[in-house]
């Protein structure tokens, strides 16, 4: 299930990520805690000759419930959003189209680049 993380003070929606529906379910029968964590490693940093190594940051999203007459959501607000924009975001189903169309025009690019540079080497 798509989820879309947001900032806790302004509501700005960070990313989305997929969470597994059982976890939702766990959180509502009070089997887990209302919390997800994710390990997010950074690049390392070049510098001059000296190359600085970080350890994993780790993401934390907390699930709240939204009720609204009948309804009950649940909504997920980022603990650290500096550390959450780092997650890889998944997309939305309209999104997906568009995504795809601009991953196979980046291929078709890349492809037709390398092979002038093949033919232009020889």
């Amino acid at each position: 299930m798509n989820t879309v993380i947001f900032d806790p003070e302004d509501l700005e929606p960070i990313t989305v990520i997929n969470v597994p529906p059982q976890f939702i379910r766990e959180i509502e029968q009070g089997v887990r805690p209302p919390y997800l964590r994710f390990a997010c490693h950074i690049q390392p940093h070049y510098l001059t000759d000296e190359i600085i190594m970080e350890g994993p940051k780790i993401a934390e999203v907390r699930f709240e419930p939204l009720v609204y007459g009948d309804l009950r959501k649940w909504m997920a607000f980022a603990m650290n959003p500096e550390i959450c924009l780092l997650l890889k975001s998944v997309f939305l189903p309209g999104q997906s189209a568009a995504i795809q169309d601009e991953r196979k025009q980046a291929m078709a690019k890349g492809f037709l680049k390398g092979l002038s540079l093949a033919v232009k080497h020889y």
